[in-house]
């Protein structure tokens, strides 16, 4: 199979798998939403963010290297993969550890400190599940990643189903994590050994030390971007309490659903960028080039629609409960929308052994975030926290971009430019044709403003050739072997 066959067929996969749990956790996140109450599902959410931190540090930019330096040298891989577990044991151990103690002493209520607890022990599975997810990125084997995701989510789904029918509470709801992540984490391991390679545990001095400092620069992006991912809802929590963090989570839940597109195309081209920046510089340039574009066809009429339909998204899903939730909504949209314009980049200086820019941007993104949220956040609760977001992606592309564009390193960012323009038009065009048909069913309105949008765009030259050929790849599956990059 060659390199096209393999982008289209890992983004099909992975596109497939990502679709259906999109539907499958938007069920059981309403389920629980509407079960829970916005205070016990902010208290819910908490304890994900908190773990989510955790698994960042029982990873530390492990992942990424393991997949880019195999992905470069398969012979390598069980070098990589024996040493690997070793060094993860001793990251969760330590990690687990701190966060345990540090709970124990943070002052919380009995009942969120045993949600951590669930969660953090969960977390440790996941650690897991992730070596074996970066194993199965750089052996372009991303069918079996696919089918322990939607694993996963079937299994979520199904446990909190009968945590309501039961009308259990939510130390069960956590459970439900621990048990779909220990069940993923046992798959993972057995496709591993069947499948690719059978992990030969070993302790290399020499390979821990090149590790160690080739893995910094990710593990300070890992961090940083963490820190900026859940220190809104940390500081809301301490600061405007669970009511204020369920009604944020809420919103958040949906837009989060959305960076599901860039990631699925992330996971497929990160080896193919790395093997061209080694091996074919021009078509590693040319396939940047159209990834953003497709971002941007793709995000900006999103950014406006869901902008439009906010108030009946929130209503249609969640209830009048979170009517609080329209807002932050309209806010968080264009936060999304500015973090699909920057996922080729992003991918592109972490493919290129350029992780060091990213790096010294997420420091500085982080820093913005912090300030603005404990000013933001003070003031004007969740919609302050919508805003910080969107004002710190606003400048980590727009300082993405502008340093591409000096280091020379691609000509093309000019002609985004003018695309963008295009883009924006029929983006109005679609607007205008829904605010005057806002009363007619809510699927049957985002059907016709689709396709009235991509006419527009057709119409105007927004969409090329290679632009048709390549959303027909990607979604249609219909491989074609001459596909230029």
């Amino acid at each position: 199979m060659d390199t096209n066959q393999n982008i289209v067929k890992n983004t099909f996969v992975l596109l497939i798998a990502q679709l259906v749990n999109i539907i499958l956790s938007m069920i059981y996140t309403l389920y629980a939403a509407r079960y829970l109450g916005v205070e016990s599902f902010g208290i819910l959410n908490f304890g994900i963010s908190i773990t989510n931190i955790l698994a960042v540090f029982m990873n530390l930019g492990l992942n990424t290297l393991m997949t880019r330096e195999i992905s470069r040298d398969k012979s390598i891989g069980d070098i990589y993969f024996g040493n690997s577990i070793i060094m993860r044991m001793i990251l969760i151990l330590v990690s687990f550890a701190m966060t345990v103690i540090i709970i124990l002493l943070s002052g919380f209520s009995n009942e969120m400190i045993i949600v951590i607890i669930i969660m953090a022990i969960s977390t440790i599975f996941l650690a897991f599940s992730q070596i074996f997810y970066a194993i199965f990125q750089a052996f372009e084997k991303m069918e079996y990643q696919a089918i322990s995701l939607v694993l996963n989510s079937v299994i979520i789904l199904i446990g909190i189903l009968l945590s309501i029918n039961k009308g259990m509470g939510l130390n069960d709801f956590a459970l439900v994590y621990l048990i779909a992540n220990i069940i993923t984490a046992i798959f993972g391991l057995i496709v591993t050994i069947d499948k690719i390679s059978k992990p030969k545990i070993s302790i290399d001095i020499v390979f821990w030390k090149s590790t160690i400092i080739e893995v910094i620069p990710f593990s300070i992006i890992l961090i940083t971007g963490i820190v900026y991912s859940t220190f809104d809802s940390i500081m809301l929590m301490l600061f405007k309490g669970s009511g204020a963090l369920g009604v944020y989570s809420a919103a958040y839940k949906l837009v989060a659903l959305l960076v599901i597109i860039p990631n699925i195309v992330n996971i497929a081209i990160f080896p193919v960028l790395s093997r061209y920046y080694i091996h074919s510089p021009m078509a590693l340039e040319a396939l940047v080039h159209k990834y953003m574009k497709m971002m941007l066809i793709l995000g900006i009429p999103i950014g406006f629609g869901v902008t439009l339909l906010a108030s009946r998204i929130i209503s249609l899903l969640y209830g009048e409960g979170y009517a609080q939730s329209i807002i932050v909504l309209q806010i968080l949209i264009w936060a999304i929308i500015f973090t699909y314009a920057g996922a080729a980049y992003t991918q592109l200086y972490a493919a290129t052994n350029k992780q060091n820019i990213l790096t010294k941007l997420n420091i500085f993104s982080m820093v913005l975030n912090i300030v603005l949220n404990i000013i933001l956040i003070s003031i004007l609760s969740y919609t302050g926290a919508g805003i910080s977001r969107m004002i710190t992606e606003m400048f980590m592309v727009s300082s993405l971009l502008i340093i591409t564009y000096k280091m020379g390193y691609f000509t093309r960012i000019p002609n985004i430019f003018r695309d963008l323009i295009k883009i924006i038009i029929s983006s109005l065009i679609m607007t205008t044709f829904m605010l005057f048909m806002m009363n007619i069913n809510l699927l049957i309105l985002i059907v016709l403003a689709m396709a009235i949008y991509f006419t527009a765009l057709l119409m105007m030259g927004g969409i090329d050739k290679d632009n048709i050929l390549l959303f027909k790849n990607i979604i249609l599956t219909k491989i074609n072997r001459n596909i230029k990059f």
